[in-house]
């Protein structure tokens, strides 16, 4: 072997770090939707990791060998060895899809409990008729930049008969001490 000066490999420092499921600060900043035959909507959102996700300490995860992760490495003393999450600063996530069921028939309004739930969350009101929320339809101005507690899981899938996982964000909680981003503050991840 030829030696390359300067040059190591420090498994602690250098390694792959995966993604640790849990709750994170972050903002929307992508957005999507898709209208089906039935008139039904589903909303798809990008959500990015926020500055302050770097101030954190999250479990450190070490490969199983197998493809996987061990969820929780302990040092000698048996206690779980935390690491900063700054590696995870300005991910983005894709959200689960968030479905909107206009017009639904007698019995099928809890179709859209999870739309009204989430929206509310990120700090939209609905109107209140007669006691019932009315549901409007989110637009992309309305929640592009806003802040919100992600919370990210992992989501299996099956692609091509092969059983694959993705970090997902499954829900979103109020970021009180949030603040909006400004639309300028939001980067494409476009080449040119």
């Amino acid at each position: 072997m030829l030696e390359v000066a300067d040059t190591y490999f420090d498994p602690t420092t250098d390694d792959f770090m995966p993604i640790t499921a849990g709750i994170y600060t972050s903002h929307l900043v992508g957005f999507d939707t898709r209208t089906f035959d039935s008139g039904s909507k589903v909303f798809n959102m990008t959500f990015q990791l926020s500055e302050d996700v770097g101030k954190l300490k999250v479990n450190k995860m070490v490969t199983d060998g197998n493809g996987g992760w061990i969820n929780e490495v302990n040092d000698k003393t048996g206690k779980p060895v935390m690491i900063k999450a700054s590696h995870l600063v300005g991910r983005k996530f894709k959200s689960i899809g968030v479905w909107l069921t206009p017009n639904p028939q007698s019995g099928d309004g809890w179709k859209n409990g999870k739309y009204k739930r989430f929206f509310e969350n990120l700090g939209l009101s609905f109107p209140t008729v007669e006691g019932k929320t009315k549901l409007m339809e989110i637009e992309e101005n309305d929640v592009l930049g806003l802040p919100a507690l992600s919370k990210i899981s992992e989501e299996e899938y099956e692609k091509d008969g092969v059983t694959k996982t993705t970090m997902k964000v499954f829900d979103v909680f109020p970021w009180n001490d949030g603040v909006k981003l400004d639309t300028s503050e939001i980067k494409d991840d476009l080449p040119f």
